[in-house]
Formats: structure tokens, sequence, C-alpha cells
């Protein structure tokens, strides 16, 4: 199973309320029901206003290439111009990254989908391998997912090495990223479907 990380940045001249109201409620729903080459897929909004994106979300897919061609992305055209036209209508910016995904702590996740994830998640951007954190204290992240960077699909996508995404019962349990190259967001996750493999690790 392939992996795909997007970060969105939304359209101006909305809010981010308004960008996390129509991605949750319209578009996300559109996204399962039409595109047929999508496995898994994982909503994580920024609610942070000032952020300098809106969304990351994780897409699992039997195929990238398959995907990333809307010809074979959808069974038919008038499926792919619908998704597309609400696509455009609302995301401003994004900037795709192929990863390979490895569970570093704690168990794949398998909650309820739809509703958004308790606790908190953090996602950490790395521009190399020396500023990922480690994940072996005793009272850090329950899970922590390690997402290889192995291709940016965009020319414009800054350079990283790592997506790291951790889950924990308090911001306090996290643990500090001590480089001031790292971008880190608090995300809200909403898990849409949960794919239906994973790599091992």
């Amino acid at each position: 199973m392939d992996k795909i990380v997007f970060l969105f940045g939304r359209k101006a001249p909305q809010t981010h309320a308004e960008f996390a109201e129509h991605y949750l409620h319209h578009h996300a729903p559109l996204g399962l029901e039409v595109a047929v080459q999508m496995d898994g897929y994982t909503v994580n909004l920024v609610p942070d206003e000032a952020a300098a994106i809106d969304a990351v979300t994780e897409t699992w897919t039997p195929s990238i290439d398959a995907f990333m061609d809307p010809q074979r992305a959808f069974a038919n055209e008038a499926d792919m111009v619908e998704l597309m036209t609400d696509d455009a209508s609302f995301i401003g910016t994004t900037q795709p990254y192929v990863v390979a995904e490895e569970l570093s702590v704690g168990a794949w996740p398998d909650g309820p989908t739809r509703v958004r994830t308790p606790g908190m998640k953090r996602i950490s951007l790395h521009p190399t391998d020396a500023t990922v954190p480690s994940a072996d204290r005793v009272d850090g992240p329950q899970r922590v997912v390690r997402n290889r960077v192995l291709q940016a699909l965009a020319p414009d996508a800054p350079e990283l090495a790592v997506i790291l995404l951790e889950w924990a019962e308090s911001v306090d349990a996290l643990t500090p990223l001590d480089s001031s190259s790292v971008v880190s967001y608090l995300v809200e996750e909403h898990v849409q479907r949960q794919p239906s493999e994973r790599a091992t690790g």
C-alpha cells in the first residue's frame, strides 16, 4: 500500500473555520464517494488561524500513479470534474509527498471513523533525520508513526526527510522539539477511512 501526505492551505478570503467546515462536511464525503483509487483517508485539521497550512491529509492508495492520474482515479469524467472543481473552490496551496510509513511506538490506529480522535496529535516536518526526536521516553507519546519522505510531488514543496506523527493524552507528554528548523502543528484528527493494510515498519 502506498501513502501520500498532503499539506493544504486554504484559498483566500476563507477563514480556517470555513475551510474546515467545507473540508469535513462536503469535500471529504465526496472524496470517499468518487475516488476509486483511495484506500485509506485521514484529515488532520490545523486549528491555528495563523498557521502556514490548514490541513495535513494522509491518503493510502494501491497505486500512486493511478491515484495521481485523473483518468484512472475516478470511475467516470463527471466524478472527476465534480471533485476537482470542489477542490479548486477552497484549497489554495497543495504540497504532496510520497512517504513510507513506519510504526515506531504503540499500535496502528484502529478507532472510529468520521469523528474527532480523542487526545492530542502532533505533526512535525523534519528537513533531516537528525531533527527527529527520540520516542523512547517512558512518559512519552502513546503512538509514533514515522513517515520517511521518498519524493515531493510538487516543485515548490519544501525539502523534507521525515513527517512525524505523534499521539498523546496531553501536550506535556510530547517530546520537545529542539530544532529551530522543525515546523510542527497540533492537529485535530478526523479519520475518514482506515487503510485496509499497513506497512509492518
